[in-house]
């Protein structure tokens, strides 16, 4: 009966020690594991740094292209608000250009006749 007892002593203090042995190497996969996860977190908050970065960078292109085609769309519309301004003189020259004059300045009368253009009806 001793002889059944000491193997059985025997047999629990080897299951004790192959239980301890897996709880050590239980313990150093989690470390591992909690190293791996926290390299995946610091590179994924680099990633998220660098995006974020680039994102502000594109963010100032984008708002000096929008500011700069704003300035080129004010010049364009002053130019064309001073080129409207600068056409009824130019077409009233033009006008006084174009239409025949007497010698003393005042318009020639229209024609009448067969020599007159159709009047319109």
């Amino acid at each position: 009966m001793q002889d059944e007892l000491i193997i059985r002593i025997n047999d629990l203090e080897s299951t004790i020690c192959d239980l301890k042995d897996q709880l050590e190497l239980s313990k150093i996969a989690l470390h591992e594991i909690k190293n791996d996860k926290d390299q995946q977190i610091k590179q994924k908050e680099k990633e998220i740094d660098e995006q974020a970065e680039k994102m502000e960078d594109m963010s100032q292109e984008f708002h000096a292209m929008l500011q700069e085609t704003l300035e080129k769309m004010n010049e364009r519309i002053d130019e064309k608000h001073k080129d409207s301004q600068e056409v009824p003189q130019s077409e009233e020259q033009d006008a006084e250009q174009t239409s025949p004059k007497d010698e003393d300045g005042s318009n020639p009368p229209e024609p009448e006749g067969d020599d007159a253009p159709p009047s319109p009806q």
